[in-house]
């Protein structure tokens, strides 16, 4: 064999080797995973303590810890909410959490009420998957005591400022996601309640919180439906959106999650 010809040999070995070696790199098993799309909210900053209820007849009920800790409670002075009819004019202000609590990872579904009341007060259909509504605060106080017997757990209504602070999750509820991805509102909800769980969690993991059916708390001067609800506004689709009613008050529109505390 010639030198020239054992040149050519090497060289051309040299060239196969280094193809392969680059087809090896970008092969789809051996190159770096492609990041996954990015979530609806910002990533949660609590713990996915999550425990799940049996309310009986194959229902049941998931609920998922927050934890304790501080907000910012109200609404900004630049907020729409200032805009709207009545106008929400709770200012900002510095809120302490200072007991952790568990709360509905969604709204209270028609089946798990019928489980726990044997009734259906729904005025918008009935649906299994959809939130209840039409249920006025005091029947939805008696399905927490009615479901406090069956698991021998203290459930009850959220408080005012727990619901602000599980909806707004570390944030502004929306973690940079448009009110439509999480919330069913006037602009997407087709004029109707819809299943839970249906849009994006927000970044604790809570669905609903926003939209589809408003829901229920209990404050030191009232009680009130938070977050807005399928006819709301998408402007006005925000954790501070805040409707005063009487406890004997019912409506298509208004439903509840609940909390169940800490021993």
């Amino acid at each position: 064999m010639t030198l020239k010809m054992f040149i050519m040999q090497k060289y051309t070995g040299f060239l196969i080797t280094g193809a392969l070696a680059l087809v090896v790199a970008w092969s789809p098993a051996t190159r770096a995973a492609e990041p996954a799309s990015k979530p609806a909210t910002a990533p949660s900053t609590q713990p996915a303590d999550v425990l799940t209820l049996d309310l009986g007849g194959g229902v049941s009920m998931k609920i998922i810890k927050i934890s304790a800790g501080k907000f910012t409670m109200g609404v900004p002075a630049d907020s729409p909410l200032r805009q709207r009819k009545p106008p929400v004019r709770d200012d900002e202000h510095g809120v302490t959490i200072t007991k952790g609590f568990w709360i509905g990872v969604t709204e209270v579904t028609q089946a798990q009420y019928e489980a726990i009341t044997g009734d259906n007060p729904s005025k918008s259909g009935k649906v299994p998957e959809f939130p209840v509504d039409g249920v006025t605060f005091t029947q939805a106080e008696e399905f927490c005591k009615k479901l406090s017997a069956r698991t021998g757990k203290i459930v009850r209504m959220p408080a005012d400022e727990e619901w602000e602070y599980a909806a707004k999750a570390g944030g502004d509820g929306l973690g940079g996601a448009k009110v439509t991805d999480v919330a069913w509102c006037k602009e997407n909800g087709e004029g109707k309640p819809h299943a839970v769980g249906g849009k994006a969690p927000n970044a604790w993991g809570l669905y609903d919180m926003l939209g589809n059916v408003g829901e229920w708390v209990k404050a030191q001067k009232g009680v009130y439906y938070r977050g807005g609800n399928w006819r709301t506004p998408e402007r006005f689709t925000l954790p501070a959106l805040r409707e005063a009613h009487a406890t004997g008050h019912n409506d298509p529109y208004g439903g509840f999650r609940v909390v169940v505390e800490e021993k």
